[in-house]
């Protein structure tokens, strides 16, 4: 009988309290969180230590974890923290990391403040309101008018009253705000102009000049301005005027006025201002500006600091990104649940990054062993003395440089190669081996090694094949985006065609063993649904409709289900080897008015934010929870209930430190200042949408070869899927062709190549077993050394951030 107990303690069945597993998880997620936004962000010389399969900040936390319980067992006491408790806080923090860093708000900043920055008005129109943070309109209504040269339009804007402490409305000086009006110029004479200015308490002579143009379109165009300011001294009321200079006429409509203070706030940092100042009144009405408490050590105090320097304004749009990644996460976790068996049970995928995590807990048939295996010191030692000697060269040049690097570009650069060597992320493919890298990659099946040597190599020779036939002129050639989604979409079709065994469920007969597994199943496919349908609420709320939710759900499960499948058939090492836009299907399926503008520009910050960085690490994570869980019989409530204290915590702990961090010290001033700087470019697929839209016919062309790149990855994808079921012994997997275009090939193949050699060679010399006593402990000792020399490097960091914040911190990928 496989069925269990219900009624049993947690005591009798081995298990840990619930609420005991909820702390532990939610405690880890917490620091985590912290640690990941420190070193990523704040101090950003560790800007890669949430990309790899683990992320660093969480296994050393889990590592502090497993040395609590060694120090409770020196002393004859009992473990403090069981199996089940350690696995579910490691894997929330494992999730956690992710959405902490570039799976959500590493980017969130950048993208969302891009529009409002660079006054790129006609697309903010686009974004839903509640996903960028910005203040009330203070222009309550707005009537469409025309503007004649003797008839101006005045819109009268009352002053915000500082001792009116009730009041929330009214312009507040020294406020930066953003101006948006919809305009339309028709005949206008040569000479002609129109503007906008704004003045005060009917000073007319001292206006601001907030635009001026002589701009004409046959359709209403955007003009405003960005960080608007009225100035410290205004009393009464602020008069906005739209004119006309000369002889014409002009339709205005669309007028809104908004604070952007909190935009400002992310880039420059909030001012602090005594609660007793003489002028603290007027200055905390602005959101650049926060009252500091007299006395910390109170209740003001303490809200002072738990507000972590976030203005109110950003409370909406973090509630709507966190509901709407929450659901997403939970929409996979129901997906991975109803999986799992198919793919882990009967399909017996490795899980090679669920080897280190399961070895640390004692899961695998040898459990504990690792801890006693002299091929793991021995490995461990060597790679951390190696990767100690790489960080003391970045902080002392006279040290000899270990590092394993090799430029190929020199040796191949004749005009035959073009762009062979030149990599989608990195500017040059380089022959690099770290630990890191290496450890993970020794853990992967040899026959998945190889696959994806092969697959890098066939991608990189499209680039040689292109400038000996001519088709590189294209300079989106060979369209990596397109052939990388094509891949994918494919790749999760095959890997789904056999996975949900629908027929089971429709069959009333079920044997009596399988029932509990059967009401499982039921219920994590209602899960599925209620997370659809509350997607679909969702973007209700947002304006985002149905249509574009629904493509929005189904991108995220296909690609979802390919990038978990990918993880645990082969293993993903580092981050990026996802499609680098999930933006690119729009055109191939209609282009942007198939399913709205509002929901393609939500599709599109989607994908800029989370989908082409670290999101999809999560639904592979809540495979491997899954699957390891039910080695510990933990029931799935429990399991469910870690991943999304995991997503909750990466969203809402995340958002915590990446806001205060950057309103406390402004966003221009952290270590990873890039993440704040202009995006603009990365909405060029935007514009271009637009111009299909309106029926350009130059793109008709460039979408013909959009079609055909992402059909030439999906059918490359499906034959070597086909090949492999018709021949048993058939040598390229798809999983090689779908990963080896991607980004995560350029940083690790090096890694690969030597893994890979090191497995054959085990393999010949004493088979299988000198896998699993040789090559297996080695991996894991080049990990947990990369985990140490972090820690090190780490530390370093955060002494001189604090103490020498002058001196240059080493930042390197271990």
């Amino acid at each position: 009988m496989n069925e269990r107990p219900h009624k049993q303690s947690d005591e009798a069945n081995g298990h840990s309290p619930w609420w005991m597993l909820a702390a532990l998880a939610l405690a880890g997620t917490v620091f985590a969180a912290g640690l990941t936004q420190f070193w990523e962000v704040v101090d950003g010389s560790q800007g890669n230590a949430s990309h790899y399969a683990l992320a660093v900040p969480a296994m050393l936390i889990f590592l502090l974890m497993l040395a609590v319980n060694a120090v409770c067992r020196a002393f004859g006491w009992h473990a403090l923290l069981r199996r089940d408790a350690l696995l579910c806080a490691l894997f929330a923090m494992l999730i956690a990391a992710p959405l902490t860093s570039r799976g959500f708000w590493k980017l969130a900043g950048a993208y969302l403040s891009t529009l409002p920055r660079t006054e790129d008005f006609e697309l903010l129109q686009y974004v839903p309101v509640g996903l960028w943070p910005h203040g009330a309109d203070c222009i309550a209504t707005f009537e469409p008018a025309t503007v004649t040269d003797d008839a101006p339009l005045r819109i009268e804007l009352l002053v915000r009253n500082p001792d009116d402490t009730k009041s929330e409305g009214g312009v507040i000086p020294d406020e930066p705000y953003l101006l948006t009006v919809e305009l339309r110029a028709k005949e206008l004479a040569p000479d002609a102009y129109y503007y906008c200015r704004a003045f005060a308490d009917e000073a007319e002579d001292e206006s601001i000049e907030v635009f001026r143009s002589s701009e004409t379109s046959g359709d209403f165009i955007f003009k405003g301005r960005y960080g608007l300011k009225f100035p410290v001294g205004i009393r009464n009321r602020i008069t906005l005027e739209l004119g006309l200079d000369g002889t014409g006429e002009l339709e205005a409509r669309g007028a809104r006025l908004v604070s952007a203070g909190a935009l400002e706030a992310l880039q420059h940092g909030r001012r602090s201002v005594p609660a007793n100042a003489p002028d603290a009144d007027r200055l905390a009405l602005c959101t650049d500006v926060e009252r500091s408490p007299e006395r910390m050590l109170s209740m003001a105090g303490a809200r002072w600091l738990l507000g972590g320097h976030i203005p109110s304004m950003w409370l909406r749009p973090v509630v709507a990104w966190t509901v709407l990644m929450l659901l997403m996460s939970g929409m996979l976790l129901c997906f991975m649940a109803l999986l799992r068996r198919q793919w882990i049970d009967r399909e017996h995928c490795a899980l090679p990054m669920a080897q280190i995590p399961a070895e640390l807990l004692g899961l695998r048939e040898r459990g504990g062993v690792i801890w006693r295996s002299r091929a793991m010191w021995i490995s461990f030692g060597a790679a951390l003395a190696w990767r100690l000697l790489c960080g003391w060269h970045g902080y002392n040049v006279s040290v000899p440089d270990a590092k394993i690097y090799l430029e190929l570009d020199p040796f191949f650069n004749g005009a035959a190669w073009g762009r062979t060597w030149k990599g989608e992320h990195l500017p040059t493919i380089t022959f690099t081996v770290t630990a890191m890298f290496l450890g993970l990659s020794a853990l992967m099946p040899t026959e998945m090694l190889a696959g994806l040597l092969l697959g890098f190599a066939l991608y990189r020779a499209q680039y040689f094949i292109g400038e000996a036939t001519g088709w590189a002129v294209d300079p989106d050639y060979p369209r990596p985006a397109q052939q990388q989604l094509g891949a994918f979409l494919a790749y999760a079709a095959l890997a789904l065609a056999s996975a949900i065994p629908l027929r089971r469920w429709l069959k009333r007969s079920r044997p009596a063993d399988d029932s509990m597994m059967s009401r499982r199943q039921t219920s994590w496919l209602a899960g599925l649904i209620i997370c659809v349908i509350a997607m679909l609420l969702w973007g209700a709320w947002q304006g985002v409709g149905v249509r574009g939710m629904l493509l929005i759900a189904g991108i995220a499960l296909l690609v979802g289900a390919a990038a978990a499948r990918l993880r645990a058939e082969c293993g993903a090492p580092f981050a990026f080897f996802v499609p680098v836009s999930v933006f690119a299907l729009l055109p191939l399926i209609g282009g942007i008015d198939a399913i709205g503008r509002n929901a393609s520009m939500t599709l599109l910050l989607t994908s800029l934010i989370a989908f082409s960085g670290l999101f999809f690490v999560v639904p592979g994570l809540q495979l491997e929870l899954l699957a390891l869980g039910e080695r510990l019989r933990l029931p799935a409530g429990r399991l469910a209930l870690a991943a999304m204290i995991g997503a909750a915590g990466g969203m809402l702990f995340g958002g915590w430190f990446f806001l205060s961090s950057a309103n406390a010290l402004g966003g221009e001033n952290l270590g990873a200042s890039w993440v704040f700087r202009d995006r603009s470019m990365d909405f060029d697929s935007f514009n271009m949408a637009l111009v299909r839209a309106e029926g350009n016919p130059v793109s008709g062309e460039s979408a013909s070869e959009e079609r055909l790149a992402f059909a030439f990855g999906a059918g490359v994808t499906f034959l070597l899927g086909a090949l492999r079921r018709i021949f048993a012994g058939f040598w390229l997997h798809p999983s090689g062709f779908a990963l080896g275009m991607t980004p995560m090939m350029e940083y690790i193949w090096g890694s690969v190549l030597v893994a890979w050699i090191v497995r054959v060679a085990a393999q010949r010399i004493g088979g299988a077993r000198a896998i699993r006593q040789g090559v297996e402990p080695f991996a894991i000792g080049c990990v947990l050394a990369s985990f140490a020399a972090h820690l090190i490097f780490g530390l370093i960091s955060a002494w001189l951030y604090w103490r020498h914040p002058e001196v240059p911190r080493v930042g390197m990928i271990f």
